[in-house]
């Protein structure tokens, strides 16, 4: 007499399809994980450009593109500000002495 494996309430058919429906949640939600992760990310880079541009254009509200260029000034912390990158770029740009 041959052993049925329908006869324990188990068919390899059915529990193949639970494990299939488990991991078919499983992998929809690691992709819900995954694309929140990345619109996240996305918002964030969004978040940062919109601050960075917002506190560009009120800088130059108060200080004259022109200036900012040209001058050769760069003291933003004392009573009267200025701010030129002209020296900021020229000590980038210049090597350092050798000591």
């Amino acid at each position: 007499m041959a052993v049925n494996a329908e006869q324990g309430g188990r068919s390899e058919t059915g529990l193949w399809r639970r494990e299939s429906r488990a991991r078919n949640f499983r992998e929809r939600a690691i992709k819900f994980v995954l694309a929140a992760c990345a619109y996240v990310s996305v918002l964030t880079t969004f978040g940062i450009v919109f601050v960075l541009i917002f506190e560009t254009i009120n800088f130059f509200r108060e200080v004259s593109i022109i200036e900012f260029l040209t001058s050769t000034r760069w003291a933003a912390s004392f009573a009267n500000p200025s701010f030129g990158i002209v020296v900021l770029i020229g000590g980038t740009i210049s090597p350092r002495p050798s000591p």
